[in-house]
């Protein structure tokens, strides 16, 4: 080794789990590899000297010593990431599981939240203006209501709506429920900005190109994957038709019926 890269390629090891995860050596994908350029890329919480050719010689190594046979995989290190300029952008399969496991081994108000949106397609603001009674808990059906309370005034009534919490997200919102119980019921005391800096850390710790945003488009597109009828898609993000021929209320059940076949939601 060259003076000092033995502790760059440790650093790079180190760096490399934390964003892809612990797992068995063949059982990572070019996916993992996308993850980490990515990481690099925006150069969160990543040491300026780590760099994928360190990954490469770790992972050299590992398929020789253990007779491993990957080659495709090691080649995938030289390749080149293709930058997604839209911005629609969408978080991959990974890219929410590892977003999903790390909120659940945190203890902050920026997890819960993330942790919310991930399958309501709520905005952040929504949250930040909710009140002690707008969650319901329960056994059976548990959902968020956005609408007007003491602090805040929803003037789009295609906001207004009722949206169940399934997944990852009524594990946040079980999270913030204890939070307003706490915080005089309401969570408008933390400053929007702070806490959308603290959130935009999180996203780019596993994504390059993702915002909050991406959490609404990616509910969207798996929704649509499952054939989601479009007024319970825009029902549940909050833009229903204003011109729309039937005003039918659609059920909590309905709403909690197609959610709950979207496969991402448990991992």
């Amino acid at each position: 080794f060259k003076p000092n890269e033995f502790r760059n390629i440790d650093n790079s090891l180190d760096s490399f789990l934390l964003v892809c995860g612990d797992k068995v050596l063949d059982s990572y994908t070019s996916e993992d590899i996308n993850l980490f350029r990515d990481a690099l890329i925006t150069k969160s919480n990543i040491n300026k000297n780590i760099k994928m050719n360190y990954i490469k010689i770790i992972f050299k190594y590992g398929f020789k010593k253990f007779n491993l046979k990957n080659n495709n995989f090691i080649k995938n290190f030289s390749k080149p990431r293709k930058k997604n300029k839209s911005t629609n952008y969408l978080f991959s399969d990974s890219e929410i599981k590892n977003i999903t496991e790390y909120c659940t081994k945190q203890s902050n108000i920026e997890s819960f939240i993330v942790a919310m949106i991930i399958n309501t397609g709520c905005n952040l603001s929504e949250i930040l203006g909710l009140a002690v009674n707008d969650i319901y808990i329960d056994n059976f059906q548990s959902f968020v209501f956005i609408r007007t309370n003491e602090r805040r005034t929803i003037k789009n009534i295609h906001k207004v709506r009722s949206i169940p919490l399934t997944g990852i997200s009524l594990w946040g919102g079980k999270k913030i429920a204890s939070l307003l119980q706490k915080n005089n019921g309401f969570l408008m005391d933390y400053k929007i900005t702070n806490i959308e800096n603290s959130i935009n850390k999180i996203i780019k710790m596993f994504s390059s190109l993702g915002s909050l945003r991406s959490f609404k488009n990616r509910l969207i597109s798996k929704l649509k994957e499952v054939q989601c009828p479009e007024e319970i898609i825009l029902e549940l993000v909050g833009r229903s038709k204003k011109n729309s021929l039937y005003n039918r209320q659609i059920s909590l059940d309905e709403k909690k019926s197609w959610l709950e076949q979207l496969t991402y939601i448990n991992h």
